[in-house]
């Protein structure tokens, strides 16, 4: 009983010890929080009224020069704000980190916010400043945005940075070695059959037909799992077909556009005219000029104004009469 009683008297001195020792900063938090909601209420009542000076952080806030950085910001002075965030920043916050980011990247220092959001991590942002950069010329600026993206994250840079190595640099040798490295490094990944579609294509710019033949062949064993009963495989043998016909495979040209043909009704991806003015001239190129004759009369019946089929009609049938 005697023990019990002492046990019960160390707890409730040790009780009364942590209230006297924690009040103090249970205290310092509920006022902190009290003066960042009333400065945030101040910010949203001076946002309603047109030229209302910028609110002023209660005194004493121990965050009241990043709430400073943030107004001035707001206001269009990111030197300021990047001044008053400099403390915080050498000590690896990164709350200050991303206002600073944010206030190079309004002000059009891109070059400053990349290097800012990419200690941050953030893709977004990254994506955001490399596209305002193209906009505004700055195409330095983008490729390294751009990079920023790859460097953190491959799966989500590759399109980007290769798209604008391909519009902007004109070089789909660069572009294609990105979705060849991505696709080495991250073989079983929801983007492989875009990936391999765009290698394919970086590879047709280069006039390199056999090589996309054989992406395109990976690309339908991949878009075959993902869309089973046929649906998108259209496309997908047309764009085959198209690749064996350009590096000379005229056999597999013809079966892969006839297999086409077949899928062409489950397939919105491309259009009917298309694809049998494609099939017409790979007929013609293999030889089967009968059948490149009905293919091309079926593009005159879904377009009576292709001039192209109707040329290609009267040249085949003078050719089949000499």
């Amino acid at each position: 009983m005697r023990r019990t009683g002492l046990t019960f008297l160390l707890l409730f001195i040790g009780l009364v010890a942590g209230v006297y020792i924690l009040a103090p900063a249970l205290y310092n938090a509920e006022q902190v929080n009290a003066w960042s909601l009333q400065y945030l209420s101040q910010i949203k009542a001076a946002s309603l009224t047109p030229d209302a000076p910028q609110p002023q952080p209660p005194r004493g806030h121990p965050r009241a020069d990043i709430w400073q950085a943030l107004g001035a910001m707001q206001s269009g002075d990111s030197e300021a704000a990047i001044a008053l965030l400099a403390p915080h920043i050498s000590r690896g916050e990164k709350f200050a980190l991303q206002i600073s980011a944010r206030s190079y990247e309004l002000s059009g220092n891109f070059t400053a916010a990349i290097e800012d959001w990419k200690k941050v991590g953030d893709l977004k942002a990254l994506l955001r400043v490399a596209k305002a950069a193209v906009q505004d010329g700055d195409l330095d600026a983008a490729r390294q945005a751009y990079q920023a993206v790859w460097d953190l994250d491959p799966r989500e840079g590759a399109t980007p940075l290769a798209n604008f190595l391909i519009k902007y640099d004109s070089d789909p040798a660069a572009a294609e070695a990105i979705y060849r490295q991505v696709l080495q490094e991250t073989p079983y990944h929801r983007y492989l059959p875009y990936w391999l579609l765009r290698l394919a294509a970086t590879l047709e710019e280069q006039s390199k037909w056999a090589e996309a033949a054989s992406i395109h062949e990976q690309a339908i064993r991949e878009v075959d799992l993902m869309y089973p009963n046929g649906r998108r495989l259209a496309r997908r043998y047309a764009d085959l077909a198209w690749a064996y016909h350009m590096s000379g495979q005229a056999e597999k040209a013809v079966t892969a556009i006839e297999k086409t043909l077949e899928l062409l009704p489950s397939d919105d991806s491309i259009s009917a005219k298309d694809a049998w003015m494609r099939a017409g001239k790979i007929y013609e190129a293999g030889g089967k000029i009968e059948e490149s004759l009905a293919a091309y009369r079926h593009v005159l019946e879904l377009n009576p104004d292709n001039e192209e089929a109707r040329d290609a009609i009267q040249r085949l049938e003078t050719d089949s009469q000499k």
